[in-house]
């Protein structure tokens, strides 16, 4: 059996999945506390979303946001990554399941709601 699914019925699907597996209640961000060899303090480059209690660790996020700011420019994959951002991270196993649920496709709607969401950029998303 075939069936036939508008484009705006998917993107309905999409956003509806999003506020299930992300309740806007659960979900919520910091900027990381940064080390370096100079200073020390939140990095404002970059924010952590996360579920539950955040216990200062990069692994308990679901979504990092990086801006262009985070990126080292004097490198080329600090180039690339300069020129892509602001930039979403989705961590497993939630890139999976979104992957696997949509392919690629989940990708637009994902930086509508999320820039809906949190009031922040998304020029791109990665998984």
């Amino acid at each position: 059996m075939k069936y036939l699914i508008k484009e705006s019925q998917l993107d309905s699907y999409v956003i509806k999945t999003l506020d299930e597996m992300f309740p806007e209640d659960e979900v919520n961000f910091t900027n990381p506390y940064t080390y370096d060899d100079f200073e020390e303090g939140e990095d404002e480059c970059r924010l952590l979303f996360y579920m539950g209690d955040y216990e200062g660790y990069d692994s308990d996020g679901v979504f990092r946001w990086y801006d262009e700011c985070y990126w080292n420019k004097d490198t080329w994959q600090g180039e690339t990554q300069s020129n892509r951002s602001p930039v979403v991270d989705i961590s497993e196993p939630y890139n999976t399941r979104l992957y696997g649920m949509f392919g690629d496709y989940f990708k637009e709607p994902f930086k509508r709601w999320f820039e809906e969401r949190y009031s922040v950029k998304v020029k791109s998303v990665t998984i």
